[in-house]
């Protein structure tokens, strides 16, 4: 059990460059989640967003249209985790030179007709996609 328990607020972008979604997999996982990341102490959610686009991907963003809250709570390593996800679509220079900025991650592009293929998280962040993608492309 967590001894520090705490609610992560998280920032996550939906992109979809020509039918393709932006997905972000950790090294030696078989899952896949969404560019993102946690919003700092002082920062709105889309700031948070726009910094971590940057960190992570070394492109800069412009974010659009909220999406969806979707919480999370699950458990990792032993730990209880509980996680807040705002979702925007957004958009981001250079969509087709996104070079992973850090040695843990990788992007990847995935048909959005794919979607249900593969495993992303959270589970109920996956099923508000399908969702949203049957409505709006």
């Amino acid at each position: 059990m967590n001894n520090n328990p705490s609610i992560e607020i998280i920032a996550r972008a939906v992109i979809i460059p020509e039918n393709k979604l932006v997905v972000c997999k950790a090294r030696g996982w078989d899952s896949y989640f969404l560019p993102g990341g946690h919003v700092e102490f002082g920062e709105s959610v889309k700031e948070a967003l726009v910094r971590e686009i940057k960190e992570e991907m070394g492109v800069d963003a412009v974010v659009g249209k909220f999406i969806d809250v979707i919480e999370n709570i699950y458990e990792y390593d032993g730990m209880k985790h509980h996680e807040v996800n705002f979702v925007f679509w957004a958009q981001m220079t250079n969509v087709k030179n996104v070079v992973s900025q850090e040695d843990h991650i990788d992007f990847e592009y995935i048909d959005t007709a794919s979607l249900s293929d593969i495993k992303l998280l959270p589970d109920n962040l996956k099923r508000r996609l399908l969702e949203e993608f049957s409505k709006s492309l």
